[in-house]
């Protein structure tokens, strides 16, 4: 992690363009993640939510335990339980 203060942002920010450029870009992918997870929120179920994280962003369900991903996800951790043995089940269902 970096650690920079205000002043020195600004600094930089004011004699270095790419970094201007650098920091509109990360604005922007912000913004739209959160607009994504905002739709998903509203309009999918626990479910398909769980899903779409798996498929986008799968390193995210093998790095933190449950009870975050179940927070991330507006679930709770019952929930998140089973929708993750259905999961399995339908890869493996022996």
């Amino acid at each position: 992690m970096l650690l920079v203060k205000k002043t020195d942002l600004t600094y930089l920010v004011d004699n270095i363009p790419a970094l201007t450029e650098w920091i509109k870009k990360l604005d922007a992918n912000f913004a739209i993640a959160i607009q994504r997870r905002l739709c998903a929120a509203i309009s999918l179920s626990a479910e398909e939510r769980y899903y779409d994280l798996e498929k986008t962003d799968f390193e995210f369900l093998q790095r933190f335990p449950q009870h975050i991903i179940a927070s991330y996800l507006g679930i709770n951790r019952e929930t998140l339980s089973r929708i993750r043995s259905r999961a399995i089940k339908k890869v493996n269902p022996f």
